[in-house]
């Protein structure tokens, strides 16, 4: 009796183990609601190709075009989220839609319906209010002073020098540092971070130098974009800092230096010009100048100090950089 009922226990047991066993392998896969839908979205108009922005928060994806503004007809692409569920009117890959006017479609996320939108407009170039504009003083950056003539606030102030040696048109007011020894203040740079005032994709930039290639200027420099939102840390970190400009100016010391005190050229007239496209920056709200290289009299000098005689050189940067015209790109209807 006793061996038939452990024999059953065991039985038991085996047909509990053997049902936990095919559980295992169910093919049942649970659901869940899915939050993303749309990964990404591409556009042709024309011969313009834009890459699209997808908010699946508000379930809107916006397009910017720079060189159209007919949109009755655009090749859209959207690519979806593999378990996504297309409803009424989900584009198909390359479909022509009309976007004159938001157009919507419908999309499933497991559990719900969710109304999405496609909308298209123009980049319209504003000009920046530059009373808006600051300079910030991170731990890493020159360690300027600010003087009666030497203040942040000359790089926004709207003026420049029309014509070489018109040091009267700005009323010797300039902004600019001695640039940093190494072995001396190794913990500051040759940067300048300013703020300016909103959150914003540049269109163009213009730097004037406060000696128009006469003394000290900038010959290499870099600008950089704050990538994340919020203020940069006051310790000046580099990380999350992106490079999006670098200029080289040595060249031009060949446009001045032979000419007349008071005469004007291209460079004294129109300083320094970039143009960005769209989409080819980020958008930020702070950016950092970074000086590589200066000349002083004509002559190209790197980072590091030079030594002449027994005298150490420390080059200044004097420099009426990112002046009255540069302006963001905004998007209009």
């Amino acid at each position: 009796m006793k061996n038939r009922i452990l024999s059953f226990i065991i039985l038991a047991a085996g047909m509990v183990t053997s049902c936990n066993t095919d559980a295992e392998f169910s093919e049942f896969i649970p659901t869940h609601a899915l939050s993303t839908l749309v990964k990404s979205a591409t556009a042709t108009c024309g011969s313009e190709t834009v890459v699209g922005t997808v908010d699946n928060a508000t379930h809107e994806i916006q397009f910017v075009f720079v060189n159209n503004s007919n949109f009755s007809d655009v090749a859209v692409t959207l690519e979806y989220a593999t378990r996504a569920i297309r409803k009424e009117g989900a584009p198909e890959e390359g479909q022509k839609l009309n976007l004159s006017a938001p157009y919507s479609f419908v999309m499933n996320n497991l559990e719900e319906d969710f109304t999405h939108t496609i909308a298209a407009s123009r980049a319209q170039i504003m000009q920046v209010d530059h009373t808006q504009c600051t300079v910030l003083q991170l731990d890493t950056d020159a360690d300027y002073q600010r003087t009666k003539e030497v203040d942040p606030s000359r790089c926004f102030d709207g003026k420049h020098m029309s014509k070489k040696g018109a040091y009267g048109e700005v009323a010797y007011n300039h902004f600019g540092w001695m640039m940093a020894n190494p072995s001396k203040t190794p913990e500051r740079g040759n940067s300048f971070t300013f703020d300016a005032g909103e959150p914003m994709r540049l269109s163009k930039i213009v730097f004037w130098p406060y000696w128009p290639y006469e003394n000290q200027q900038p010959a290499v420099y870099e600008l950089y974009a704050y990538t994340l939102s919020g203020e940069p840390a006051q310790t000046g970190e580099w990380t999350n800092w992106e490079k999006i400009l670098e200029v080289d100016d040595s060249d031009k010391w060949q446009i001045t230096k032979n000419a007349e005190a008071g005469s004007e050229n291209d460079l004294t007239v129109n300083g320094t010009v970039v143009e960005f496209k769209y989409g080819e920056l980020p958008e930020a709200r702070y950016y950092r100048f970074k000086m590589l290289e200066e000349l002083l009299c004509g002559l190209r000098y790197g980072h590091e100090p030079i030594l002449v005689g027994t005298y150490q050189l420390l080059r200044a940067l004097g420099s009426r950089a990112l002046e009255i015209q540069y302006g963001r790109v905004a998007t209009t209807r």
